[in-house]
């Protein structure tokens, strides 16, 4: 029997939160690594990534990994309910937004519109196997997924423990296409 949103998010947050910083820094590169090798990232103009809070998978490393090759990186801006895209070049050039997440500063011409976007990391507190996703609560990259371009590919990141066999599903929530954790790449087929 599959437990509630809240009783999963709260379990794995505490796991998540448990990590130590070794731990947590070891397992990040491990699935920076292994999303590194994708061949729809490789093939990726476009990236939109995000900044990791509360002991996320850190994406900095990937970041300056996508940056060394050339890809455009764009990082989320909360927007009232939505998020929107800004291409950045530095990782510390963020500033404090929703809830103390680093944001980009949002300036004109530095706006990247979705269906400009050919690949997005997203983040998640658990996935399963076919690519459901639970979130925070906040709905935000569950609109994103709806809105976005088709042919462009969703990447779930997390840690082994944060993957499960099934989640409870509504039907507003959006699969995401790939799953990557430090130990294995799941194509979801979603």
């Amino acid at each position: 029997m599959v437990g509630s949103k809240e009783h999963i998010r709260a379990k794995l947050l505490r796991r998540r939160r448990a990590l130590t910083p070794s731990e947590h820094e070891g397992r990040s590169r491990a699935v920076g690594l292994l999303a590194l090798r994708l061949s729809a990232l490789r093939s990726a103009r476009s990236v939109a990534l995000y900044r990791d809070m509360r002991n996320e998978v850190a994406t900095g490393f990937l970041f300056d990994r996508l940056r060394r090759r050339r890809k455009r990186v764009s990082l989320p801006k909360v927007s009232g309910r939505r998020l929107a895209f800004y291409r950045v070049d530095r990782w510390d050039n963020l500033r404090p937004g929703y809830e103390g997440i680093p944001e980009p500063v949002a300036r004109a011409g530095r706006r990247n519109r979705l269906d400009a976007i050919d690949f997005f990391f997203v983040p998640g507190v658990a996935f399963d196997r076919r690519g459901n996703r639970l979130g925070h609560g906040g709905g935000f990259y569950d609109r994103i997924l709806g809105r976005r371009r088709p042919s462009s590919v969703a990447c779930g990141l997390c840690f082994d423990f944060q993957l499960l066999n099934e989640l409870p599903r509504q039907a507003h929530d959006r699969p995401v296409d790939v799953i990557v954790t430090e130990k294995e790449v799941i194509h979801t087929h979603a």
